[in-house]
């Protein structure tokens, strides 16, 4: 199954500030190393699942940031940049020669970090309308198109403008089986 960039949040101070574990999966995952101001937090997910007991039921809560990369082969210290290729405030340009393990290819094997630790394995799909959605979870279908048709937007051909505020919450609950039912019961999903 396909999924997003993300993992759990390591000590006290990425509990407090998330934005801190979203950087630190990003640079692990993608060897993307963002500065804080370009993580835009867009919302919060909550999962529960009918695997745990009713009684002791705990929420999985998921933290969710967009960055926006633009790939490109100049170099950014190029001054023709700012007028040749306008870009979003606080996005990040990167030659995509220079990202950790991204590759076109769907039937990739997943990496392996140093501790033996699964991670993801980078897949880039030049249009996101063929990222593969039915091999993701089930809540990914919902959630993820959402936040991807929130996407920056051009006014004219010299300016590219933040897009209004977007936000995203929201609750998805799981049939018992895992990944392998994959089965939502129940769902929530606010837009502001």
């Amino acid at each position: 199954m396909y999924n997003s960039f993300g993992g759990k949040l390591d000590g006290e101070q990425e509990r407090q500030e998330p934005i801190l574990g979203a950087q630190r999966e990003l640079q692990e995952e993608t060897g993307i190393v963002a500065p804080l101001e370009a993580l835009h937090r867009v919302g919060t997910l909550e999962f529960t699942f009918d695997d745990d007991d009713e009684t002791q039921r705990e929420k999985m809560v998921v933290h969710l940031f967009r960055v926006h990369v633009i790939f490109t082969t100049e170099t950014c210290d190029n001054p023709s940049l700012s007028t040749k290729s306008p870009q979003p405030p606080n996005s990040i340009r990167l030659n995509p020669n220079t990202v950790k393990n991204v590759s076109t290819n769907t039937s990739t094997i997943p990496i392996v970090d140093e501790n033996d630790e699964r991670e993801i394995t980078p897949i880039w799909f030049d249009d996101w309308c063929n990222i593969p959605l039915h091999n993701m979870f089930a809540d990914d279908s919902i959630w993820l198109t959402r936040l991807l048709m929130s996407s920056w937007s051009s006014s004219s051909s010299s300016q590219i403008q933040e897009p209004e505020p977007f936000r995203l919450n929201g609750w998805f609950h799981f049939q018992s089986g895992g990944a392998e039912v994959n089965t939502l019961l129940h769902y929530y999903v606010q837009l502001a």
